[in-house]
């Protein structure tokens, strides 16, 4: 069956299709150094890193890229 992405899953309430959420997050101070493309690249490395230990476990994942206050926020949601 493998992952799939569901923007629903936000931090904020699990979608009753699910019986467990997980939230990655990871904070780099190095909003000065963005670009549009690096946001991409860096969503794609984390996610085939992640891929392979993750994707037994979980059906659903949905990540999110930010900048807030100088620091370049990446967050990995996931769910059963």
């Amino acid at each position: 069956m493998g992952m799939r992405r569901d923007s629903k899953l936000n931090g904020k309430v699990l979608p009753p299709n699910y019986r467990e959420g997980y939230i990655l997050k990871l904070n780099l101070e190095m909003a000065e150094y963005y670009h549009p493309e690096f946001e991409k690249q860096y969503a794609k490395h984390i996610f085939k890193v992640l891929k392979e230990k993750i994707e037994d476990r979980y059906r659903a994942f949905n990540l999110d890229v930010s900048i807030n206050k100088g620091v370049f926020e990446v967050t990995l949601y996931l769910a059963r």
